[in-house]
């Protein structure tokens, strides 16, 4: 038996003070904090890791037992400070507790394991509290406890992952519409959640593995999830929905000798990058690019495969189709862990692979790749400066002889490629911590990674490789660069007329929930708005524009996202106006098809920047009518209600081809909006 003198418990004024262990036996006091360790890991890590125990990743089995350690320790020395104090405050047993768990949290920062924060902040409590029990519960209560937990704990390992199936029960999709304000309009996002869940698992939604791209697929579109499986996604703009069909040409990268080969831990970042589906005379050709894993020399490449066929059979499925390499990096790069001093220890980095497709023509395909931070620093190799490797590169590929020629250099992670209508390549990729790009490609040119940058490393206020810190000296400059970083993604330029006022418009994606329009003119940027479009899971992995305009994203968290105009429809006529609708959006709907609010952005009417207050026909260069000119004043808001009333009846011949807006309320409006752009 287990004795010390004294109670267990007083009261000193308001302190709850522990003076010393009950009588309780040394087998009891043991199988309690073995159920205890039980409990801590065997039970939350159903629910935040899906799964028994023995069907775990290593680096989260590796974390539950940093757990099991941590209160086996705080047990011994709590033991050890009553034996030798025998009274002892709860704020000294928190305190012991809070110790070490926080060394145990400060080692997993140190070296870079895998940690869950919610399930380490869950452990610390429950630790706490079955510590005290221990103290407090009698012995007969205490044996009940203990039976209950080692059954329950038990039990729930051999159900595997149906625990967490019942807590987070499967797909069940739906749409959630919002509205986004941004400068020029009021947009309708329309979000589609839970109708990519991972095929393997059928009783819960399990998210696919980050990556993948979204590609137009004649009058559909194509959908490939970062573990390589594809979807047939039908948009219906007027029911507002979409239909989903998983198709069986799963994309040829082997994620299996990839985990067998004992990198289990790794294979969320073993990806799919991209697909790009380009139309043929007798039906299509589907470009991917994944990893690909040599099994023999134990190392891993970037692969561009494609598969041929016609639309309708491969919609059904019926053609015995089989994927073709067309083109694979080298060298086959070895799984090593980065130095100590990287701010990774990751053996394997493909959430820097870049891995972008891009048609340039109808014989040629342009990938971007990433350096997989063999960058001189974090590892020894410095690929993207060494022209005889496919990485840190933009790779033009002859898809005639499956050649492929350096375009660039000097990339660290390029996520984005597009192409604009008079043939400019834009890219966007990763800085480090800081110097994400914007950058227009030029055949030849050397873009400076990892010699220069304005980013830094992620320990540090400066990049150690960089000659003049803060500075990009010697190699081609981007045309925009983010500080801080805004976790760049695709882009797209908007070509439609949907959005027909950010017509030849940059949207380049993050996955910081944001869009940013970028606006350039002379080969500079102007300005770049962002746009945020959910407030949580969001990360936005790709972007593309539809046929009728619409722009089309792919998140992280397995949903489709949908982006067009609000108030279109609803806005038409005064009848539809509704009395909630804000200034803005009153201008959208009425007045920025025709007006900027830029100076000196003329549209097909004058822009209004500026307007309240401003003389009636002044703005230099603008063709006005002759009816409008004549009119001298100011545009005093008295004046501006007259006109929004009836332009013809305020100047009889105005070329502004508009009946009038009938309701004052709505005038005021659009005026107080007026008013603010100054």
């Amino acid at each position: 038996m287990l004795k010390n003198k004294g109670s267990f418990l007083r009261f000193n004024g308001t302190n709850l003070v522990m003076k010393g262990l009950n009588s309780i036996s040394l087998i009891s006091w043991l199988l309690w904090h073995f159920m205890s360790v039980l409990t801590i890991v065997l039970i939350p890590s159903q629910f935040f890791f899906g799964d028994s125990l023995w069907n775990l990743p290593k680096n989260q089995i590796n974390f539950l037992t940093g757990l099991s350690l941590s209160y086996l320790i705080s047990v011994l020395l709590l033991t050890i400070a009553m034996y030798k104090c025998n009274i002892l405050l709860i704020r000294d047993k928190l305190l012991i507790v809070l110790a070490v768990f926080g060394s145990y949290s400060f080692l997993l920062l140190m070296t870079k394991e895998f940690y869950s924060r919610p399930y380490l902040l869950l452990a610390v409590v429950l630790s706490a509290i079955l510590i005290s029990l221990s103290f407090w519960v009698n012995k007969t209560f205490q044996k009940i406890i203990i039976v209950f937990f080692i059954v329950l704990s038990s039990l729930m390992q051999f159900l595997g992952s149906s625990p967490s199936a019942l807590l987070f029960p499967g797909p069940l999709q739906y749409r959630v519409d919002k509205k986004v304000d941004t400068d020029l309009y009021s947009i309708k996002v329309s979000f589609f959640e839970k109708y990519f869940c991972s095929p393997l698992i059928e009783d819960k939604c399990i998210t696919p593995r980050n990556g993948g791209g979204i590609s137009a697929f004649g009058n559909d579109f194509l959908l490939a999830t970062g573990d390589g499986f594809l979807y047939l996604i039908t948009l219906d703009k007027n029911k507002n929905s979409i239909e989903t069909k998983l198709l069986p040409y799963k994309t040829p990268m082997n994620s299996e000798d990839f985990k067998q080969a004992g990198y289990k831990e790794n294979l969320a970042l073993f990806r799919t990058t991209d697909i790009l589906v380009q139309d043929k005379a007798d039906g299509f050709r589907l470009f991917a690019a994944h990893h690909y894993y040599n099994t023999v020399d134990g190392c891993f490449s970037i692969r561009v495969s494609s598969i041929e066929g016609r639309y309708n059979s491969f919609i059904k499925g019926l053609n015995d189709l089989k994927w073709q390499t067309v083109y694979e990096t080298e060298p086959c790069l070895p799984l090593i862990r980065p130095f100590p001093k990287s701010h990774s220890a990751r053996i394997f980095s493909g959430d820097e692979s870049g891995g972008r497709l891009l048609l340039l023509n109808e014989n040629s395909l342009m990938l971007s790749t990433g350096d997989h931070l063999f960058n001189g620093w974090d590892k020894a190799e410095m690929l993207a400066q060494d022209k005889n490797t496919s990485y840190g590169k933009t790779i033009n590929i002859d898809l005639n002889t499956g050649v492929g020629k350096v375009y660039s250099m000097g990339h660290r992670n390029p996520q984005g490629l597009f192409a604009d209508s008079e043939g400019t390549i834009w890219l966007t990729e990763h800085g480090p911590r800081g110097g994400d790009e914007l950058n227009l490609l030029d055949d030849g040119a050397n873009y400076g990674w990892p010699l220069v940058t304005y980013g830094t490393d992620y320990r540090k206020h400066l990049w150690p490789l960089n000659k003049e810190q803060g500075q990009h000296i010697g190699f081609h400059r981007p045309i925009y660069s983010w500080v801080p970083s805004i976790a760049i993604s695709n882009l797209v330029g908007v070509e439609g007329k949907l959005f027909e006022l950010w017509k030849h418009d940059l949207l380049i994606a993050s996955y910081t929930k944001t869009i940013w329009r970028v606006r350039v003119r002379e080969g500079r940027v102007v300005y770049a708005e962002p746009i945020k479009i959910r407030g949580k899971n969001a990360r936005i992995r790709d972007i593309i524009e539809d046929k009728d305009g619409r722009i089309i994203l792919w998140l992280d968290s397995g949903a489709i996202v949908v982006l067009e105009p609000a108030l279109k429809k609803e806005l038409s006529t005064d009848t539809n106006i509704k009395n909630n609708n804000s200034p803005k959006e009153l201008f959208v709907a009425y007045c920025a098809g025709c007006h900027s609010v830029e100076q000196g952005g003329d549209g097909i009417g004058p822009n209004l920047f500026d307007i309240v207050n401003r003389q009636i026909a002044s703005v230099t260069g603008y063709n006005y009518s002759e009816a409008l000119t004549r009119y001298t004043g100011i545009w005093s808001e008295k004046e501006l209600d007259s006109f929004i009333a009836n332009p013809q009846y305020f100047a009889h011949g105005t070329s502004m081809d508009y009946a009038g807006m009938s309701k004052q309320t709505d005038r005021i409006k659009i005026i107080d909006y007026l008013k603010t752009l100054n």
